[in-house]
């Protein structure tokens, strides 16, 4: 057992130097002109501060013209009235606002409300962002040099959970910022990125275009997956940049928390890893088989108490590499009330992972019950209580 914790222990030294390395490169050169950009925002009413994110990306400082257009349900009356206020507020701004029919149940679908800002919106770059992200305030400037490099597809960046507000949105914080750089960049040095962090991504208006935009999307549910396959079907690439955002995302209770995490595992098991490369599959199984060590040692080390001091070298390798990111990267620290759930999220995700990964093709969301298929269409199964 214990060539287990060396592997783990070098597995979380490699992430480190990768980490390093990915930031210390340089930049790309600004670009002579900027292009203009589109920021495409698709709204839902959610527990967040809707008004604070807004007014922040109205913050955004961006060398060349911006328009934002923030597309809402046209039932949801009250993100429409923070929406109009915000615009009577910033005139100076260049604001659409965009109500679009729901498509299924209440809602529009969020490829609906994309596709009903694409048919109004012509810069030359497209940037689409969910309505729970913050980017930072020279976030635009910083990535968009990536895009306009040679064989540019499309760009995305690297998460940053915030939400600390109760127990499921401080285990699905706590998640996202232990793998989110670790994982990411550590793939990113082995393969071409294969997906895209569908969060917040760019890609030119024309390379858009060019590679059919949203067009056949109609009930896939790995839109995002799908646009990067495109990216690279056209022999362009998706680049990863050192773009860091914040995600204020709220889970209500422990279900909606578990739900999540089925999902995200789920949903690239069935629709996107059967289709990798042989490398690319391989390349991924490699850099996550250490992820269960401390896990398979705490199991372990209840029978041969021998094996504590190497759970706890595992343990304590990755609290130092999370706080080391969290501050030196992210620029923000942990509750200290968080790190024992640090600690929990360590021995017990991969669990859920694992759950996700041997489960059956069914899903949650939006309180729906989703069976997935390999077409990457989705079958609805009936109603569940919506923990969204």
């Amino acid at each position: 057992m214990r060539w287990l914790a060396w592997w783990y222990l070098l597995d979380r030294c490699w992430r480190w130097l990768m980490i390093r390395r990915f930031f210390a490169k340089s930049q790309p050169p600004a670009p002579k002109r900027w292009p203009s950009i589109d920021l495409i925002q698709p709204l839902t009413h959610g527990v967040f501060d809707l008004t604070k994110t807004l007014q922040q990306r109205l913050t955004l400082s961006y060398t060349g013209q911006l328009q934002h257009y923030w597309v809402i349900d046209q039932a949801d009356s009250q993100t429409f009235a923070v929406c109009s206020a915000l615009q009577r507020k910033n005139p100076e701004q260049r604001i659409t606002i965009i109500q679009v029919a729901p498509d299924w149940g209440q809602r529009a679908s969020k490829l609906v409300k994309l596709q009903a800002a694409l048919a109004q919106a012509n810069s030359e770059v497209l940037w689409f962002i969910d309505d729970d992200v913050s980017l930072p305030v020279d976030g635009l400037n910083q990535a968009l040099p990536y895009l306009l490099q040679p064989q540019g597809g499309a760009i995305f960046g690297l998460a940053c959970y915030v939400n600390w507000r109760n127990l499921p949105s401080a285990l699905m914080s706590n998640f996202v910022n232990a793998n989110a750089l670790p994982s990411y960049i550590g793939l990113a040095a082995l393969t071409e990125p294969y997906t895209i962090t569908g969060h917040q991504f760019a890609l030119q208006r024309r390379v858009f275009e060019q590679i059919g935009g949203f067009s056949g999307m109609q009930g896939r549910i790995d839109d995002d997956h799908e646009l990067a396959r495109r990216v690279q079907a056209h022999g362009l690439r998706n680049l990863q940049t050192p773009l860091i955002y914040a995600v204020d995302n709220y889970f209500v209770d422990l279900p909606a928390y578990l739900q999540q995490m089925q999902r995200w595992f789920t949903i690239p098991r069935v629709l996107m890893l059967p289709d990798l490369n042989q490398h690319d599959q391989f390349v991924t199984s490699l850099t996550s088989l250490a992820q269960p060590i401390p896990t398979i040692l705490a199991l372990a080390s209840i029978r041969q108490p021998k094996l504590r001091p190497w759970l706890l070298a595992c343990l304590l390798a990755q609290l130092g590499l999370q706080r080391w990111q969290m501050q030196r990267y992210c620029q923000t620290k942990l509750p200290w009330w968080a790190w024992p759930l640090s600690i929990i999220g360590t021995l017990l995700d991969p669990l859920l992972m694992l759950w996700g990964l041997l489960g059956d093709d069914t899903i949650v969301w939006r309180g729906e019950r989703i069976r997935l298929r390999r077409s990457a269409s989705a079958q609805w199964l009936g109603k569940e209580q919506d923990h969204d």
